[in-house]
């Protein structure tokens, strides 16, 4: 490898929360969009009422938090367990809290679930990347 290469891994071995705040910033980017699609095709969430639109809303302030919570957390297995803990609550409050939407609350729990494990899987994949790779024998 070139120099330039191994002093560029050096430098982010030196980050290692930027692959968590890369993912996690990214998936709340990607919820915003996936909210804006799914409102804008099926005409649902924000329209159908108000308090539907407000627990909408509040959860996606909930999810930013726990994101940016996370960052600071080193653990995989800490942030999967906040991620399963996190999609149970949104699914018990939405799916079976609001019997009236039983089929949003399952789509927003799984948007929830995969924007989580996502960020999780950008930060092992960072990971993966600065690993140092074996010279191979000739």
């Amino acid at each position: 490898m070139s120099p330039w290469v191994l002093g560029g891994q050096r430098a982010l071995a030196g980050l290692p929360w930027l692959g968590r705040a890369c993912g996690h910033l990214l998936a709340c980017v990607l919820w915003t969009l996936a909210v804006s699609v799914f409102s804008e095709h099926y005409h649902a969430p924000r329209r159908v009422g108000v308090s539907v639109g407000l627990a909408l809303y509040y959860l996606f302030h909930l999810f930013v938090l726990v994101n940016l919570a996370l960052i600071f957390v080193s653990s995989v297995k800490a942030r999967c367990a906040v991620a399963i803990a996190l999609a149970t609550l949104v699914f018990v409050y939405l799916a079976v809290g609001s019997s009236s939407h039983p089929l949003r609350g399952t789509l927003l729990t799984g948007l929830f679930a995969s924007l989580m494990f996502l960020a999780v899987l950008v930060d092992v994949a960072y990971r993966a990347c600065l690993r140092p790779i074996a010279p191979q024998p000739r």
